[in-house]
């Protein structure tokens, strides 16, 4: 009998630890997340006599980078009303630590005063911007 409530015991503490080990199983590797900013200060965007409309944070030495930077030029190309400003870490670090850029190429669609509309991580295809930038005129 002695015999029998060990080895029932032992079941019991058996189930419990597969119990509570199959729920501290592994979890499945995430994938990096950004956030972008929702406001700017449009003063620190400024190109000529100009506030930017399509900004993207990035890098001199990011592949991603100069994939974005040219299908926003051939978006400023097609809508004169795009002023965009690419702005480089290595030039202007103090805004990548203001708006808390934290990941590269980030691209904004903002408004005049400074509201950011939309925006990518990564590069972006150029139909795709000019959809974002087309939304923001609307939303004007």
């Amino acid at each position: 009998m002695e015999a029998l409530i060990v080895l029932l015991i032992l079941v019991v503490v058996g189930v419990l630890i597969a119990v509570v080990a199959s729920k501290r199983g592994s979890h499945a590797p995430t994938a990096p997340s950004y956030s972008a900013p929702t406001q700017l200060d449009p003063d620190d965007f400024v190109k000529g006599d100009q506030k930017a409309n399509v900004v993207m944070f990035g890098s001199k030495t990011c592949t991603g980078c100069a994939e974005m930077s040219r299908a926003i030029e051939t978006l400023s190309e097609s809508q004169e009303s795009v002023v965009s400003l690419l702005i480089m870490n290595e030039d202007r670090p103090e805004l990548f630590t203001k708006y808390s850029v934290d990941g590269i190429p980030s691209t904004l669609i903002v408004d005049e005063a400074g509201v950011v509309s939309d925006s990518f991580f990564g590069p972006t295809s150029t139909e795709r911007l000019l959809e974002a930038y087309s939304n923001l005129g609307s939303a004007s």
